[in-house]
């Protein structure tokens, strides 16, 4: 989401644009003008908030943007490529959890297993119209304690 003073340079750009198109139509300026200048920083400030946390999860609104809506708690199983030393085989699957926050702008992560927890450190959604979103994550794993040794 864009910051305060980011919204406020977009909106002072159109009104420079906006008092420039006007004085090239012979159109007499007035300071009075700009008195709304504040409410309308504020009211932008506040419908990019509410989209940003609330709206662009609307199905319709959604879909017309293309970013998918994977907040939630997910269930899961983790299959691991890693196989104990001198093992044949790879280990058994991990049920897990996936706690997902999302807003528009934001993505972050939790993965619980009965043996540790993951935070994401910097999550992403990548969407590509016509492709399949990818959901990627650098994470810290915190074992349990008696189990640190081996995780």
């Amino acid at each position: 989401m864009p910051s305060r003073i980011q919204v406020q340079i977009v909106l002072a750009i159109a009104v420079i644009v906006w008092a420039v198109m006007l004085f090239l139509e012979g159109v007499s300026l007035k300071a009075s003008y700009l008195k709304p200048y504040s409410l309308a920083v504020g009211t932008v400030i506040l419908v990019l908030l509410a989209f940003d946390r609330w709206l662009w999860r609307i199905p319709y609104i959604a879909h017309a943007f293309g970013r998918p809506v994977l907040r939630g708690t997910w269930k899961g199983k983790l299959q691991s490529t890693w196989k104990n030393e001198g093992a044949e085989d790879f280990i058994d699957p991990v049920d897990v959890f996936l706690v997902v926050h999302q807003t528009y702008s934001t993505v972050s992560l939790r993965l619980m297993t009965s043996e540790s927890i993951s935070q994401s450190l910097v999550a992403s959604l990548g969407v590509q119209r016509g492709k399949v979103p990818t959901l990627s994550s650098t994470y810290q794993n915190v074992p349990q304690l008696l189990i640190q040794d081996r995780s």
